[in-house]
């Protein structure tokens, strides 16, 4: 895909739709995210050929639109959300509506220098999926083990109960 070198897409993705803005021409719409609203999503900004579509991370509501992104070559960023949200206040944008925000993001990807990211393969996906499931459980250990210490005694059982189910090898 060339991709057109003038159009900046800026998305804001949440859990059950996301506000996409477009650069220059100003267009906004929203879609549901749900597997038909991204299909047709990717269908309209295939079309449109922007030179990058750029999203916040935002817990993971963005992956299934990255990997279709990706898979129909849409050159496709994730940005920190932090760092979007300093851009816009270095414009003096302090008001926060999904609208504004998928605005913020198109043209904080239109003159940052971040570039398309490549498509993760389906393996990556999983990995990352592990990964991020045993800090997760990591996480969940260490809060029970702390919690243990200062305990009433009916509630160390319960404790004792969710760390005896926790002591597994990919845990530790």
């Amino acid at each position: 895909m060339a991709g057109n070198r003038r159009t900046y897409v800026g998305i804001d993705v949440s859990k059950g739709w996301g506000d996409v803005a477009v650069r220059p021409t100003g267009e906004c719409w929203r879609f549901n995210q749900d597997q038909e609203g991204i299909r047709d999503l990717v269908t309209r900004l295939v079309a449109l050929e922007p030179a990058l579509v750029a999203m916040e991370a935002t817990g993971g509501y963005e992956r299934a639109l990255t990997a279709a992104l990706g898979n129909e070559g849409v050159p496709t960023t994730v940005l920190n959300p932090r760092h979007v949200r300093d851009f816009a206040r270095s414009q003096g944008k302090l008001a926060k509506t999904d609208r504004l925000d998928a605005g913020m993001i198109a043209h904080f990807g239109e003159v940052s220098d971040v570039g398309a990211q490549p498509p993760k393969s389906p393996e990556s996906l999983e990995l990352d999926a592990l990964v991020s499931r045993r800090r997760q459980l990591a996480g969940m250990k260490t809060s029970e083990q702390n919690r243990l210490e200062n305990a009433n005694p009916v509630v160390r059982k319960s404790i004792g109960g969710s760390l005896t189910c926790s002591t597994r090898p990919w845990i530790r």
